[in-house]
């Protein structure tokens, strides 16, 4: 579920994106248990905080040449001086940042900042269960709160609540967050908590099936900047999805593996049981362009038509064998 996850694409939509990124970075960040990570120097010899690092992720994936200030505490984040010269200083080889979308999360290794310590803390805990991950470049752009685990909630609310909030300051109150959200879905074994944004942010009010619960565990009520563009950065519902399949053949003395992972995109895909429809304005060669509301036939497509079709079964995004 890939919208259970931070997108880390966010920062190459536009300003808005950008300074929602990053509140939702530092929020992800902020706690005090990752103080030994930014106080130590990464592969290269260089020391990078926070904000280096917060800017370092937005900045690759962003279309300017401008360095990005994520701190958040300030009025807004926003455009501080041109890009750093970090990257072509690079040893052996050095390189220019992208500039453009990520297009996996590999590419996050070459990101000023991402050590292996920030790979193994954030991106990538336990390779053999993606769950864990808490950051993603394949997200429909709004976290499902029903799927994200205690630690990616967490960033998202600070990324959204006043900046006096309690929640985002006091560690103890942190903790109590993370514990009050696994016992709660203990208690639900599995079954979804919220039914819309607006349950969400009532618990977080302290209101609702789930706030009286978090209430009484001693965790203060948090105020948002915004209730309406806080909404707007969850949902309730996931679209983007990572499949992973393992094939093994055994043999007389050695077995091989081969892992496959894909990422599907499911926001356009048709209901099971509906007739397919073509992807607005493509048309087979030769034909009349034509809507999607007009492609309903019963007539068999031809071979460009059907591959323009939308499918059930959605469409991929990313493939890798391994």
């Amino acid at each position: 579920d890939e919208d259970s996850k931070i997108n880390m694409n966010l920062g190459a939509a536009n300003d808005i994106a950008h300074i929602r990124l990053a509140k939702e970075v530092m929020g992800l960040l902020a706690p005090i248990q990752y103080d030994p990570l930014f106080a130590q120097k990464d592969g290269s010899g260089q020391y990078n905080d926070r904000l280096q690092t917060c800017a370092a992720l937005i900045d690759w994936a962003d279309v300017d040449e401008n360095n990005f200030n994520c701190d958040t505490r300030s009025a807004t984040a926003s455009q501080s001086g041109i890009e750093d010269n970090y990257y072509s200083l690079m040893q052996p080889k050095g390189y220019r940042r992208k500039n453009a979308p990520y297009d996996s999360l590999e590419e996050l290794h070459m990101v000023r900042g991402v050590s292996e310590d920030f790979w193994g803390t954030f991106i990538d805990p336990s390779p053999e269960d993606p769950k864990k991950r808490v950051v993603t470049v394949w997200g429909q752009g709004a976290v499902n709160v029903n799927t994200a685990n205690a630690q990616t909630l967490l960033a998202i609310v600070c990324a959204g609540a006043k900046i006096d909030a309690p929640l985002c300051n006091d560690p103890l109150q942190q903790a109590t967050f993370l514990t009050g959200v696994t016992m709660a879905r203990g208690i639900t074994m599995g079954a979804p908590l919220f039914g819309s944004a607006k349950d969400f942010t009532n618990a977080m009010a302290g209101q609702g099936q789930i706030g009286p619960l978090l209430t009484a565990m001693g965790l203060q009520p948090v105020q948002f900047q915004s209730v309406a563009d806080f909404q707007k950065s969850i949902t309730t519902e996931s679209k983007m999805f990572s499949i992973y399949a393992v094939g093994i053949k055994k043999g007389y003395r050695r077995e091989t593996r081969v892992k496959i992972h894909t990422v599907v995109d499911f926001r356009n895909a048709p209901a099971l049981g509906s007739t397919p429809t073509a992807v607005p304005g493509a048309t087979a060669a030769g034909t009349t362009p034509t809507t999607a509301a007009s492609t309903s036939t019963t007539t068999s497509p031809t071979g460009a038509q059907a591959a323009n079709q939308l499918s059930t079964g959605g469409q991929i995004l990313y493939f890798k064998v391994d």
